[in-house]
């Protein structure tokens, strides 16, 4: 189970199916291919982290991709260990950098969005899904979510 490491775990949102695939980054026409599915990164707009608490030990996981479309999970940490690959960390760090992230705000009456945290908790800004990828915080470090 440990060679999904260096992949990223798609799955179409509608079918709930996961399928390993490989990365690959495109930077002169801003497009991902995961698999046979290629994504303009700019479409890219919804990221969350998910924490998976365990007795004595936490697993991140960084899930992003198109609300209602796609939905992609990049695993950053296993306990203490930082589990992105190297060769994977900078490309994937470009196409969040090209992404269009932001936290959702479904309330009406906030149109700054001052207090769209608070009803999407663990989505996270573009700039916090770059951070978590370039530098996953370790158990007992503090995550840009309340858990």
């Amino acid at each position: 189970m440990d060679d999904w490491l260096g992949m990223l775990v798609a799955g179409i949102v509608v079918d709930l199916i996961p399928v390993n695939t490989t990365f690959e980054f495109d930077r002169t026409r801003n497009l991902a291919r995961f698999g046979n599915k290629v994504v303009d990164c700019s479409l890219i707009d919804d990221a969350r982290l998910e924490v998976e608490d365990r007795i004595f030990t936490r697993n991140l996981s960084l899930v992003f991709g198109i609300k209602g479309t796609i939905r992609l999970e990049l695993p950053l940490t296993k306990g203490s260990k930082d589990v992105v690959p190297e060769y994977l960390r900078g490309r994937v760090i470009e196409m969040l950098e090209a992404s269009s992230i932001v936290i959702p705000n479904n309330d009406p009456y906030d149109q700054k969005g001052k207090f769209a945290r608070s009803g999407s908790p663990s989505n996270i800004t573009r700039e916090e899904a770059i951070a978590l990828v370039r530098r996953p915080p370790l158990p007992g470090e503090q995550l840009p979510i309340f858990i």
